[in-house]
């Protein structure tokens, strides 16, 4: 491990997970402003068009979710960054027999003239 990662993972215990799934192929992207990292988007494709997805806006509000190539969700949870990180490594591949499959239904919106 990195020096850097010692030492936050020394500050923040929780961070551990987070390399943990930076280590497994993940890429992430800091939202920054005048105070510092606002919030951490992540992602992970696979074949097949499927990618993962993360948000984290702080440890205690954490959010992820699976699509499939045209944007269907299949998969998401909210939670705490150690909750959702620990259901995300726990979620079978993509083409897993056991991997969700089938698209969230989702409302229509209503249509006003």
């Amino acid at each position: 491990m990195p020096p850097t990662d010692t030492v936050a993972v020394a500050a923040y215990p929780e961070l551990q997970h987070l390399i943990d799934v930076r280590d497994a192929g993940w890429v992430f992207s800091p939202t920054l402003d005048d105070d510092g990292v606002t919030q951490i988007y992540g992602f992970r494709h696979w074949p097949g068009g499927w990618i993962d997805l993360l948000v984290i806006h702080h440890s205690t509000n954490t959010a992820a979710a699976r699509a499939t190539h045209d944007g269907g969700l299949v998969w998401n949870r909210t939670g705490t960054l150690v909750d959702v990180i620990d259901q995300l490594v726990d979620l079978p591949d993509p083409h897993d027999p056991l991997a969700p499959r089938l698209v969230i239904g989702r409302v229509p919106t209503l249509w006003t003239p």
